[in-house]
């Protein structure tokens, strides 16, 4: 979402007043699994968009029917139709991805930031970036996570949009419950431990050789629904 410095207040208020205990009642019907929004840090006027929501699935086949609730009984007695409108006026949706998770590792301590990693692969070697991250990178991070360096960590494809003009085909999500934790404090401790006696070399050119990082940007989570 791009909204304007004028609107966030009245953006904000919409998404966690309107938005929110729609999203909680479609967690309660087993739509979705959860809902999140996020501010994106370090944000300009010319920057493409400064706030993101992720709704969550279990599974692709709930993508059939994505919005049953019934609205007005949720919000007895409001204008829904009105309330919709100050919804589009208060922000730009810019895009939306459909993302499908690839791999992650097991963490229970909630996160307050995510570090999101833009990754371009070249077509037809998706399976062999997906492979350096789950052996080079995974046991990392499951590493820095049993040493409360981080919180978790995740790959995830892009599915939709997708094609030859896109400049991106996978994100990892860098996790964290603290600020301070970006840092990634403990990380060459961590890779010399999980690849004693490894070529460091080899494995960063094997890395490097399988994506090209974009760019990085820090999101902090505002607000969520209740998850199951």
């Amino acid at each position: 979402m791009k909204v304007k410095d004028a609107d966030i207040d009245k953006y904000l208020e919409l998404e966690r007043n309107f938005w929110k205990p729609i999203h909680e009642e479609r967690v309660k019907q087993k739509e979705i699994a959860g809902w999140r929004i996020f501010a994106v840090r370090y944000t300009g006027t010319g920057d493409e968009y400064n706030f993101a929501t992720g709704t969550f699935f279990h599974d692709l086949s709930k993508l059939e029917k994505v919005y049953n609730v019934d609205v007005e009984k949720i919000h007895p007695g409001k204008d829904i139709q009105k309330t919709y409108q100050e919804t589009l006026k208060s922000r730009e949706l810019v895009k939306r991805n459909l993302l499908v998770m690839n791999s992650t590792i097991n963490s229970t301590v909630p996160y307050k930031y995510l570090q999101v990693n833009f990754m371009n692969v070249k077509q037809g070697e998706g399976n062999v970036y997906i492979n350096v991250e789950n052996s080079v990178w995974k046991p990392v991070h499951e590493e820095l996570a049993r040493a409360g360096s981080k919180s978790g960590w995740s790959v995830w494809s892009v599915i939709y949009p997708g094609g030859s003009g896109t400049d991106y085909q996978f994100l990892t999500v860098d996790d964290f419950s603290e600020f301070t934790q970006i840092e990634m404090a403990g990380f060459e401790s961590a890779f010399g431990k999980v690849h004693a006696g490894k070529n460091v070399d080899e494995l960063m050119k094997q890395t490097n050789n399988s994506r090209i990082l974009l760019r990085s940007e820090l999101w902090e989570l505002l607000d969520s629904s209740q998850w199951q």
